[in-house]
C-alpha cells in the first residue's frame, strides 16, 4: 500500500479502501503520522498521539515553532540539528529521540523517524511513537547496572568472569590489584596466567570436564587454592565458583580473596600453641576483664586445678593472701603503664598448700589499641630461708 500526503496535509491511500483500514491499525500502536512542508513551515499530524498528550486534536497544520515549544529545552537543539542533517541530505534518514510535553506539563518520550519524499519544495514524512515506557525500563536498568558497578568495583574481593573456554571477559579493581595486573592485560586472555602449576591443568582438567559430563567439581565450592602474581610470586586465595547462562552460553564468576596475612596468623597461633604446650612454665590467659580462658598442662599440675575448673573465673582464686592491696596496686600501675610486669608472688594451690612463685605478665593489644589478653608465666621457686 502506498501512503501520499494530500494537499491539506492529510494521510491518502491509492487501494480502494476505507480510511480505518490504516488508521486503526497505527492509532491502536500509538504511531503518530506527520508531514513537515517547507513552503508553509507547518507541520500537520494524523493519528491520536497528542490526545494522549492532553491536546485537542486539530486537522489543520502548527507552525513548526509551536511545535519546537513542546519539546524539552534540553533536548531541542539535537532535535534541530537531527531534523537540518537530513534536509540538508546528509543522513538517509531522520532519526531522534526526545521529550514532549503534555498539557499537564509533564513530559513523555518520543522517537520520530521522517524521510524526504520531495525535494522542490521540501516535503518530510515521518511518525511518532510514545516510547515513554521503554525509556523508563532504560533508566531502571541503567541504575541497576550503575549500582552493581558500584558494589562490584569497590567490594573488597577480587571478581572476575571468564567463558566456557577460561578466557578472562571482566574483572573488578580489586582483582587487579590481587594479581598486580591491569585489566586491558586479562581480558581476552586464559585464566591460567592466574594459576600456578597444579593449579592451571587442574582448572583446565575441571572446565573440559565439564563441557563433557555437566558434573561441577568446583562450583559453588569454596575452596583454598594458589594464585600468581603478575611478578611471579604465588600467595594463598580463598575462591569461590559459580555459573551463570547468558543466550545459552555459560560464564563462570569467580570470587577471589588474599588470604595471606590469614593464613600468617594461623601459622603464627600454630607456633604459638606449639609452644604453648611444650614450654614447662605454667601458662594462664585472660581477656581484658581478666577472666580465665585457658591455662597449659604445667599449671595444673603446678596448681592442682584441672581447666573446666578454672574457664570464666578469675585468677584471684589461686590468692595466698599473703600480698596486700598496694602490692597489687603496684602490679596493675606497671601493666597499664609499661604493658608488663615481673615478680615472686606466694599463690596457694588447689589443697590449699601455699607456694612461692616467679610470674610474668603481659598483654596482647587489638588493633585499636585496646587491651586484648593478658598471658602470665610462672615457675614455682624455693622460699628464702627463715631469717
Amino acid at each position: 500500500m502506498n501512503i501520499t500526503i494530500g494537499a491539506d496535509g492529510g494521510i491518502h491511500t491509492d487501494l480502494d479502501v476505507g480510511e480505518s483500514c490504516w488508521k486503526f491499525p497505527l492509532e491502536s500502536v500509538g504511531v503518530g503520522i506527520w508531514n513537515w512542508r517547507a513552503t508553509e513551515n507547518k507541520i500537520y499530524f494524523q493519528g491520536r498521539w497528542k490526545i494522549l498528550l492532553g491536546y485537542a486534536e486539530t486537522a489543520s497544520g502548527e507552525p513548526l515553532e509551536d511545535w519546537e515549544s513542546l519539546v524539552h529545552p534540553d533536548d531541542l537543539a539535537g532535535c534541530r540539528a537531527a531534523f537540518e542533517r537530513h534536509c540538508q541530505n546528509k543522513t538517509p534518514l531522520y532519526k531522534h529521540e526526545y521529550r514532549l510535553r503534555s498539557a499537564d506539563g509533564s513530559y513523555r518520550w518520543f522517537l520520530a523517524q521522517g524521510k524526504t519524499v520531495e525535494e522542490e519544495p521540501a516535503r518530510v514524512v515521518g511518525t511518532l511513537v510514545d516510547i515513554t515506557d521503554r525509556k523508563e525500563l532504560e533508566r531502571a536498568l541503567a541504575a541497576q547496572q550503575s549500582h552493581y558497578r558500584a558494589v562490584v568495583e569497590t567490594v573488597v574481593d577480587g571478581i572476575l568472569v571468564i567463558d566456557a573456554g577460561g578466557i578472562i571477559q571482566s574483572l573488578n579493581p580489586a582483582a587487579e590489584r590481587i594479581f598486580d595486573y591491569s585489566s586491558d592485560e586479562l581480558v581476552g586472555h586464559s585464566i591460567n596466567l592466574l594459576m600456578p602449576e597444579p593449579y592451571r591443568s587442574a582448572h583446565d582438567h575441571h572446565l573440559r570436564s565439564y563441557a563433557e559430563t555437566g558434573k561441577a567439581h568446583i562450583i559453588g565450592y569454596g575452596r583454598e587454592v594458589v594464585g600468581l602474581r603478575k611478578n611471579g610470586t604465588t600467595f594463598p586465595i580463598s575462591l569461590a565458583v559459580s555459573e551463570m547462562r547468558i543466550d545459552g552460553n555459560s560464564y563462570f564468576t569467580g570470587i577471589v580473596r588474599d588470604i595471606t596475612t590469614r593464613k600468617r596468623s594461623e601459622e603464627a597461633l600454630l607456633i604459638a600453641a606449639s609452644v604453648y604446650r611444650s614450654m614447662g612454665e605454667a601458662v594462664i590467659v585472660t581477656d581484658a576483664d581478666n577472666t580465665i580462658i585457658t591455662v597449659n598442662e604445667p599449671f595444673t599440675q603446678l596448681t592442682g586445678y584441672e581447666l573446666h575448673e578454672l574457664i570464666g573465673e578469675n585468677p584471684k582464686i589461686l590468692a595466698s593472701g599473703r600480698q596486700d592491696r598496694a602490692f597489687y596496686e603496684k602490679m596493675w600501675h606497671s601493666l597499664k603503664t609499661q604493658g608488663r610486669w615481673q615478680g615472686e608472688i606466694w599463690n596457694r594451690r588447689k589443697n590449699g598448700q601455699e607456694y612461692l612463685e616467679q610470674l610474668s605478665i603481659g598483654i596482647i593489644y587489638d588493633d585499636n589499641g585496646d587491651v586484648l589478653r593478658h598471658v602470665a608465666v610462672f615457675s614455682e621457686i624455693e622460699p628464702p630461708p627463715p631469717a
